[in-house]
C-alpha cells in the first residue's frame, strides 16, 4: 500500500498548505483568530478548509480499505484524482462561490469509485474464501 500511502500523505499535505492559505490571508486582512468574517477571501478559504476537512477522513477510509481489498496502484491512481478535485474545488470557491461546485461533484464521483472498488475488492475476497 506504499502507493496509496504516499497519496494519504499528500492529501494531508495538501489540507496543510489550505490552512497555511488561511494564514495567509488572515495576516494580509488582519483578522485575527476566533474572527472569521469580514472579508470574503478569508471566508471562503475558511470554507475551502473546512469542507476538505470534513471530506478527508472520509476519502482516507475508503482509500486504504480500497487499496487493501482491490489493488494499491488502483486505489492510489483514484486517490491522485481527488487531490486534483479539491484543487478545483477550492481554485473554484476563491474566485466565486459558484465556482465551487464543479471541483465538489468531480471529488464526490471519486469518492463513489473508490467505494465501488472498496466494495468489488471486499466482495471478491469474501467469495475468493
Amino acid at each position: 500500500m506504499e502507493f496509496t500511502a504516499l497519496v494519504i500523505l499528500a492529501s494531508l499535505v495538501q489540507y496543510f498548505l489550505f490552512a497555511f492559505s488561511v494564514a495567509a490571508i488572515r495576516e494580509k486582512t488582519g483578522i485575527e483568530p476566533p474572527e472569521v468574517h469580514g472579508d470574503e477571501q478569508l471566508v471562503r478559504a475558511i470554507a475551502a478548509h473546512r469542507n476538505t476537512g470534513e471530506f478527508i477522513p472520509i476519502f482516507i477510509g475508503l482509500i486504504a480499505i480500497c487499496a487493501y481489498y482491490l489493488n494499491d496502484i488502483f486505489a492510489a491512481g483514484v486517490g491522485v484524482f481527488w487531490l486534483v478535485t479539491r484543487q478545483v474545488y477550492r481554485h473554484g470557491y476563491m474566485k466565486d462561490v459558484k465556482s465551487r461546485i464543479p471541483g465538489f461533484l468531480m471529488g464526490d464521483v471519486v469518492l463513489a469509485v473508490l467505494l465501488l472498488g472498496r466494495l468489488w475488492g471486499l466482495v471478491n475476497n469474501m467469495i475468493e474464501a
